[in-house]
């Protein structure tokens, strides 16, 4: 297929629509798997397919790269390789744009990645929201009415920290849709806010992918009786699928990339005066390591590191710890006794606040 920058499918953002729609709580935004994206660079999505393994990984029997879904040696090895995927979701992650979108006062955020991101950006910063997530398995809670105030943010495919909600394979798909088709719809104020919008901001959405129409279709965004507008940021796609998302669906392209995207949105709230402020954030334990070792405080971030271990159990990496309290407080004896030169000590300073690093990008795994 054939690649397209055809005008016709690209729109001229009505900044002023989507700004007005965001105020009157008629605007919902849908976030795709490509939104997640990690510190090291790559998308979460290109992370865990590294960091599985799939070539050589003995709990995978296939990796369908064209659907992302997986097929399982056995039951036994699903839930083997969910314990990797959980690991793979705990690694740092970009969380800029994770501050612009909270701060955005959307009334519904609706999610088909599992990630919790946004949830704990919302409460990192003391932002009132509710979360909840769509089980394939279970009769879905009823939520209460998003509002700006109290927005709700929504895992349309489970959560990572619910094995049998996540959707990994074929059949989990095929679950989640019957599921969806027969009596386990959306919970009531969900649907009815999805059917009441008149804008739809689609992020890091793969409309190449034919589950991610027939997903439009079970919420209704194919629906003519709906006058709403939808605006998506631009991956490049073929021409086929951007005149069949808009045809289909209606959804008109923007060029701008995702980033680019929230950060205009982001300046255009601001200019407004819509954006929400941010509450104090309770500092994780690695950015408080982190500010010790700014401030030259090696011992408060070793005193760190001993209690944060010994709290997650976690006995080598607490040997780790106290070695490396003994050697700094070898260093400090002999600078005290004046029988090492300054030149030396500042080496060995130098080392040690290094191998506290090293522990710290260690305690970011296991927060």
């Amino acid at each position: 297929m054939s690649e397209t920058t055809n005008d016709q499918y690209h729109a001229h953002v009505d900044w002023d629509f989507v700004l007005e729609t965001i105020r009157n709580e008629k605007c919902v935004l849908l976030i795709g798997k490509e939104l997640p994206q990690l510190q090291s660079g790559e998308s979460l999505e290109d992370a865990l397919i590294d960091h599985l393994d799939v070539e050589n990984n003995e709990n995978v029997v296939n990796y369908y790269q064209n659907d992302e879904f997986f097929l399982f040696k056995n039951p036994i090895a699903k839930t083997r390789t969910y314990y990797k995927i959980k690991d793979c979701f705990r690694q740092p992650y970009y969380e800029d744009i994770y501050h612009k979108i909270a701060q955005i006062p959307f009334h519904l955020v609706l999610s088909v990645s599992p990630d919790l991101y946004l949830k704990k950006t919302f409460e990192k910063y003391k932002l009132p929201h509710h979360f909840d997530f769509y089980h394939k398995k279970r009769n879905p809670k009823e939520v209460p009415g998003p509002s700006k105030s109290q927005p709700l943010l929504y895992n349309l495919f489970g959560s990572v920290e619910e094995e049998e909600s996540l959707i990994l394979t074929h059949d989990d798909l095929f679950d989640f849709l019957l599921a969806l088709f027969g009596n386990r719809d959306l919970p009531t104020d969900l649907r009815n806010t999805l059917e009441s919008a008149d804008n739809f901001i689609f992020l890091g959405f793969k409309f190449d992918k034919w589950y991610v129409q027939l997903l439009l279709r079970l919420l209704k965004l194919h629906n003519e009786s709906y006058s709403f507008s939808r605006y998506a940021s631009n991956k490049v796609l073929s021409a086929d699928t951007i005149k069949i998302c808009y045809d289909q669906f209606k959804i008109e392209f923007i060029n701008n990339n995702i980033v680019e995207f929230v950060d205009t949105l982001y300046q255009k709230c601001q200019d407004k005066h819509l954006l929400k402020e941010l509450g104090d954030a309770d500092l994780s334990v690695s950015a408080k390591i982190e500010n010790c070792i700014e401030q030259d405080e090696i011992d408060q971030a070793l005193a760190l590191l001993k209690e944060f271990f010994e709290q997650k159990e976690e006995e080598e990496l607490g040997d780790d710890s106290r070695l490396l309290s003994s050697r700094q407080s070898r260093l400090q004896r002999k600078v005290n006794q004046g029988v090492i030169d300054e030149n030396d000590a500042g080496i060995e300073a130098n080392k040690i606040k290094q191998a506290v690093l090293d522990l710290c990008k260690e305690v970011k795994l296991l927060e």
